[in-house]
């Protein structure tokens, strides 16, 4: 057993010892720079240095007075795997707790993938549950995944502080260190292939998350009977055709739905508007659109039956037209004698009757 614990002891401290300060001289930003005052900004919190820790030191990024918030933040270059958090306040040297507890207490830190603190996820809120002053040395487990690291503080009207709390929100911080790894630096071993994004622990390799379909620490559990999805949190349904049994990655069904029900899942129901208003609206609906597809089909049909019409009288007036000039065409002395002698021609019933007589 002790040779057990011994093992874990080595290995944590040799992780511990591969982590490295991942804020170490990147960029920062600050919402309440004092202004003028070019040895308090905030790039002081991550120069490395906070030996002196005094406002005359130039070592420490202090905040203007009189704000009802005090944020900064600081970018570390990308989605990084983070084991923990050490800030060291400012103390102006002198012998602990000094009076500048005072404007660090209740204090949040963030990190998140975002500017925004409310993106993020908060890593430490602090609230001194018995009597007594925080820390001016914090040190903040925090084994999440993010880029931005954000500490924030307030001091908001009308709310009820305890009596040991500044009236005004600072951020006096003589460093931020941010320890963990970035890829393929000192962290060798990589993260359980079914981790969520490949991403775990520093400290222990167990996954933040597993993919769909699996469970476990390491993620290297199936997913029971019954269950799917990310972390095998959802239950198949109850309308599986085989009760409870789907597919552990996306839930579908093993061997479709019972009757009434549809979908991979076997969530969804047929349409039936029994006592259903949206269904009788969808049906109004419709029968508005085909009544209003008749209407437009019929004045078309007219429209076009009108133009055909008039088409067609044109063409028969154009056509008597060219007619009745060929026939009093005077160049055509044939077909005027023609017509003429058949008009004087003797009818020979006339002339059979005349004879009778």
């Amino acid at each position: 057993m002790w040779r057990t614990i011994i093992i874990e002891v080595y290995l944590y401290s040799q992780c511990l010892n591969a982590l490295e300060n991942l804020a170490l001289g990147r960029p920062v930003w600050e919402g309440q720079p004092w202004e003028g005052k070019e040895d308090w900004r905030g790039d002081k919190a991550v120069d490395g240095l906070y030996d002196d820790r005094s406002a005359a030191g130039g070592q420490c990024v202090i905040s203007e007075n009189g704000r009802q918030t005090a944020t900064w933040r600081v970018d570390l270059g990308g989605v990084v795997s983070i084991s923990h958090i050490d800030i060291y306040f400012r103390t102006d040297n002198r012998p602990r707790p000094t009076a500048y507890t005072s404007r660090m207490a209740g204090f949040f830190l963030y990190v998140s993938n975002t500017t925004t603190k409310e993106d993020g996820h908060l890593c430490f809120h602090e609230i001194q549950r018995v009597n007594g002053r925080p820390s001016e040395d914090q040190r903040i487990n925090c084994s999440v995944h993010g880029r931005y690291v954000i500490y924030y503080n307030e001091r908001l009207p009308n709310v009820t502080y305890p009596s040991y709390y500044s009236r005004f929100a600072h951020y006096e911080l003589c460093e931020l260190e941010v320890y963990g790894c970035r890829n393929g630096s000192n962290c060798n071993i990589p993260c359980p292939t079914n981790c969520q994004e490949r991403r775990c622990d520093v400290k222990t390799g167990h996954c933040h998350g597993c993919v769909p379909g699996y469970v476990g620490p390491t993620c290297s559990q199936e997913c029971p009977p019954g269950f799917y999805g990310i972390d095998c949190l959802y239950n198949c349904s109850q309308n599986c055709n085989v009760t409870r049994r789907c597919d552990r990655f996306t839930g579908k069904c093993e061997g479709g739905c019972k009757p009434g029900w549809t979908g991979a899942t076997c969530y969804q129901t047929p349409l039936s508007c029994d006592n259903n208003d949206f269904c009788v609206l969808s049906i109004v609906v419709s029968v508005v659109i085909v009544l209003a597809g008749s209407v437009m089909n019929y004045v078309f049909w007219k429209k076009n039956a009108a133009q055909t019409s008039q088409k067609r009288h044109t063409e028969e007036f154009v056509t008597e037209n060219v007619t009745l000039r060929q026939t009093t065409n005077p160049g055509d002395n044939s077909a005027q004698y023609t017509e003429l002698q058949e008009v004087g021609k003797p009818n020979t019933y006339e002339d059979l009757h005349t004879y009778s007589n």
